[in-house]
């Protein structure tokens, strides 16, 4: 979430670039630093016996002072040359005239980027309004969340806008093209409607894009998730969506009582065009995702930000009525016995406070295959996991029929990941306000790509004090200080696990191209923060990466170790003349080497068997994307995948 770090004013550099649009549009850079990071090092197995990444590069494409602007996640997609190229937000929380308040893309570095690493392609100015991403596609058309709190009428909206990159913006436009039309968009009431990040998806050059929203006081936009086209625009408001699941309308579990339709509260979905094996359309099929909560009280409150279960199905016009797959968080495959102690996270869909900025938490690839992170209740500790769905097709009606059992990707408590990660506050909202300790998910929202690879960051370090913070001498808990975080990446091909990049207390040192600067990374924010890493973090070919780091500040930070950097990292020049900043970092994962074939257990029991040998005998001579027996990854099940099928037979990958 927010900090109180967060909401400084602008000042400085930042402020002087703020009074020209052509100079913010270029190589944004106050600190002097931004794009002079290019380093190669190495990912670190740490599950799996054998693969190894190649030269995995890190840059810094985008960084700024710790007391300048805040970010909102960053979201990025592979150019024609393999590099990462992607966007991020820039925010403030009070109206200010040297506040900077942009949309900027970013790649790798200076060198690489004709002279710059970045470019604002919106500026909005000293207003007091703020965005959040929202999606990239990999044309480089993004879209985002817009917010114009202080505007009269105040107005959410949705923007989205295709973005050349490297070209450059000389003066960056004051806003996007807007979902809901022109200025004032919706319906034209003042903060009537809440929405919150959307997901998009193209099919040629329609746009479509997904949301939940919520008018509680007129029927202009629907209360429900929706998907609407960008056919609809020019000047007018697509208020009839292409396509809505209504709140109200929503699959109900009746055991235990107590929970109705007007409890439902659904996730930010996301849209994807799924090409499953059967589908003849050069586009696939456009399927939509969403997780269903319930805030009704004992025993489902969690809403969106602890649902139970997804609803995926596709866009035709039809929601509910001609069927779902569903995926239920406790696995019983039945959403009438609903278990509240096992829980899918996201964040909060609509209304006030942070969460509605914040990026979307699980993902969907062009199989229908979805990833998530779950919370076990059940159990002290808690057990949090990153697990993948995988689909059952109907190949008659040629479209996703349900799910199997959940393959888990990586779990707290192992492979390096903190089990229990609690902080200690005062909750203001018992009477009178006590202490709380709350459980932290050690894991941000994970991204899946469409060849199956998978990412996420987790907590693999924390530092902690037993505090009394009431001051009755009584010790109330822990206080989280800092951590260490890892992004990880999960290559399907061989399964096995990988730490790339480390940020925060032990955070990865950069040495900038001159020799003469170093960047500590700050931590990699986790559990439920706009900056978190999110679906869109992980790009959907090319295995490039981008995530926000933050600095906990120079003030009050404390060297307690000894070691030369501040403990909360996002430092330049650690160990000297220190200054707290925070950023966004890009990686490159390279090529993956690996001594063993694809790993053949095509149905994910751990072994390769005669269930193995069935699923690629019952698509043999299959062509197509999306089949499970396409072991290689030709594009077709032949003798090449039953050749990698006998030759493994019988024994067990990682």
């Amino acid at each position: 979430m927010k900090t109180m770090d967060m909401y400084r004013l602008c000042v400085g550099a930042s402020a002087l670039l703020a009074v020209s649009g052509a100079a913010l549009a270029i190589n944004f850079d106050p600190t002097g630093q931004a794009g002079q990071y290019d380093t190669t090092k190495a990912a670190t197995r740490v599950r799996g016996s054998a693969g190894v990444f190649g030269a995995v590069r890190v840059w810094a494409p985008f960084i700024l002072d710790e007391s300048d602007a805040s970010f909102n996640a960053s979201v990025v997609e592979t150019d024609a040359a393999g590099l990462p190229f992607g966007a991020v937000t820039t925010f403030f929380s009070a109206t200010s005239a040297t506040a900077v308040r942009t949309v900027t893309a970013f790649g790798t570095s200076d060198a690489l980027n004709a002279g710059r690493s970045n470019n604002v392609f919106i500026n909005e100015g000293p207003v007091n309004k703020s965005n959040s991403f929202g999606t990239m596609l990999p044309d480089g058309t993004v879209v985002w969340r817009a917010n114009f709190s202080t505007l009269a009428p105040a107005q959410n909206n949705i923007e989205w806008l295709p973005i050349a990159w490297p070209a450059n913006t000389a003066a960056p436009p004051a806003n996007g093209n807007r979902v809901f039309g022109a200025f004032p968009g919706i319906d034209g009431l003042a903060g009537n409607v809440f929405l919150g990040t959307p997901g998009a998806e193209k099919r040629g050059q329609t746009l479509f894009v997904a949301n939940t929203t919520f008018d509680p006081n007129a029927t202009d936009a629907p209360n429900g998730a929706s998907v609407w086209s960008n056919a609809q625009l020019g000047g007018v408001n697509p208020i009839a969506p292409v396509d809505t699941w209504g709140a109200l309308s929503v699959p109900v579990p009746t055991v235990p009582a107590g929970e109705t339709a007007a409890d439902a509260r659904q996730t930010q979905p996301m849209i994807k065009n799924a090409t499953l094996p059967c589908v003849t359309d050069p586009f696939g099929r456009l399927y939509t995702a969403f997780g269903v909560g319930f805030s009704g009280g004992t025993p489902f409150t969690g809403g969106a930000s602890r649902f139970l279960y997804f609803i995926v199905d596709e866009v035709n016009g039809s929601n509910f009525s001609d069927g779902y797959a569903f995926i239920d968080a406790d696995g019983d495959n039945n959403l009438n016995t609903a278990n509240p102690d096992k829980r899918f996270i996201d964040h909060q869909a609509t209304g006030g406070g942070t969460e509605p900025f914040a990026g979307g938490m699980f993902d969907m690839n062009k199989c229908g295959e979805v990833v998530v992170v779950r919370e076990d209740r059940s159990v002290t500790p808690r057990v949090f996991e990153v697990l993948l769905y995988r689909p059952n097709y109907n190949l008659t009606s040629c479209g996703i029929a349900g799910y199997q059992a959940p393959v888990v990707i990586a779990r707290s408590g192992q492979d390096t990941i903190e089990t229990n990660v609690q902080t200690t506050f005062i909750d203001n909202n018992q009477a009178p306000p006590a202490p709380f300790t709350d459980t932290l998910s050690p894991f941000s929202g994970v991204s899946i790509d469409d060849h199956g690879n998978i990412a996420f960051v987790a907590v693999t370090e924390q530092f902690f004090e037993i505090r009394d913070i009431n001051g009755d001498m009584i010790p109330d808990g822990p206080v989280l200080l800092n951590t260490t975080n890892d992004l990880f990446f999960w290559e399907r091909s061989s399964r096995t696990l990988h730490s790339v990049v480390r940020g925060g207390q032990n955070g990865d040192v950069l040495l900038d191209v001159a020799g003469s600067d170093h960047l500590m990374l700050g931590f990699f924010p986790v559990n439920v923060a706009t900056d978190a890493f999110n679906r869109d973090g992980l790009s959907e070919t090319g295995r490039t990466l981008a995530l926000s780091f933050r600095s906990g500040g120079n003030e009050g930070a404390v060297d307690t170790d000894n070691d030369g950097f501040d403990d909360n990292g996002g430092v330049l020049r650690p160990g000297g003349a220190e200054q707290a900043v925070r950023g966004v970092v890009t990686v490159a994962m390279g090529a993956f080497n690996s001594p063993n074939p694809p790993c053949a257990d095509v149905n994910f029991d751990g072994a390769t068997n005669f269930g193995d040998l069935n699923i690629v005998l019952s698509q043999f001579n299959s062509a197509g994307q999306c089949l499970s027996g396409d072991l290689n990854g030709d594009g077709a099940v032949n003798f090449a995948d039953l050749n990698l099928i006998l030759g493994q037979f019988n024994t067990n990958c990682n």
